[in-house]
């Protein structure tokens, strides 16, 4: 008896391969996707550590055509650049209750030094395609 699954390949996964195989020949677009994508999930609340997992899990199947080193570049930067960034994260609340500040006005400030460190990753990433 065939388990659902093992031979025919998951159809999500599939369905997932097929969304983010045009990326491979576009690899700016995708580091300017994961970087976009991790801001904006740092906004909303999500911690940059579940987002690094889903963003793993969303482009792995770019790791074979792809030069993984570049990937793992962008997403650690991109993911720890966020953290200075969002509103809900330990540093900027440790900031509000320091300086008595309007934790969206430490956002702001931080804003530049996200996208800057997180573009910083990107540049390196693509050099070393």
């Amino acid at each position: 008896m065939k388990r659902t699954g093992e031979d025919e390949g998951c159809p999500f996964r599939s369905l997932n391969q097929g969304s983010v195989l045009w990326l491979v020949e576009s690899p700016l677009i995708l580091f300017v996707m994961i970087q976009a994508s991790s801001l904006v999930l740092t906004f909303v609340g999500v911690h940059p550590l579940v987002t690094i997992g889903v963003q793993g899990v969303l482009i792995q199947p770019l790791l074979t055509e792809l030069n993984p080193l570049s990937v793992a570049i962008v997403l650690l930067t991109a993911n720890l650049a966020t953290d200075a960034a969002g509103t809900y994260n330990t540093t900027v609340t440790m900031m509000n209750d320091l300086t008595r500040t309007n934790p969206y006005r430490i956002t702001w400030w931080n804003l530049r030094f996200t996208l800057i460190y997180g573009g910083v990753g990107i540049l390196l990433a693509i050099r070393l395609l």
